[in-house]
């Protein structure tokens, strides 16, 4: 029988790049985990900078730099939900990482556009994996925003855990959203969202 990985939900750095990853490296040197894989940035194929620590598949402490905004992120992939439980605080509370109070705040304080986007990003990787009501309207409030690149972001953010509970507001925005391009990526992450049977 093929073992099942759970993955926990993304704990958002505060630093990035070097920095970030350094943290992570000492923590991981802390518990006594090697190093088990690393892969380099690879834009043109998009995939992300990825380094992977643990004791061998059944338990790895994982760090991502996102493509989209260069937001730095680790989370926990372990066989077992206690492991990764246990994993994940330990790691929450030895690393320097956004709350989720502290992501929503960054949204709903946000006056400037262009770093109105860059904190639906990171509200978006840092989304719990379950259905979350107070993540869930501040991304659908910004989906009605005037300004186009904030409503792009705010779709953006769906994609890192696309709840059903998204649909309903991505179908209205898709009836209302005036320039093409946005509508063809809320065409798209329909789609992708409808074939993996998120409705």
């Amino acid at each position: 029988m093929t073992e099942q990985y759970i993955r926990s939900r993304r704990l958002v750095l505060r630093d990035s790049g070097p920095e970030a990853q350094g943290a992570v490296d000492e923590l991981a040197r802390q518990l006594g985990w090697p190093r088990l894989s690393e892969q380099a940035e690879d834009r043109e194929e998009w995939i992300p900078r990825q380094v992977a620590w643990g004791v061998g598949p059944a338990l790895t402490l994982q760090y991502q730099e996102d493509l989209l905004s260069d937001i730095a992120y680790v989370f926990v992939v372990a066989s077992e939900p206690k492991v990764v439980e246990n994993t994940l605080v330990i790691t929450e509370t030895q690393l320097s990482v956004w709350s989720l109070t502290g992501l929503m705040d960054a949204v709903r304080s946000e006056t400037d556009p262009d770093d109105l986007q860059y904190a639906l990003h990171r509200l978006g990787i840092g989304a719990p994996r379950q259905f979350d009501e107070s993540v869930f309207a501040c991304v659908t409030e910004n989906m009605r925003s005037d300004n186009p690149g904030v409503r792009e972001s705010a779709v953006w953010a769906v994609t890192y855990e696309p709840w059903p509970e998204y649909v309903e507001p991505l179908r209205e925005l898709l009836g209302r959203a005036p320039d093409d391009e946005l509508s063809g990526t809320v065409r798209n992450l329909l789609l992708q969202m409808s074939e993996e049977g998120v409705r």
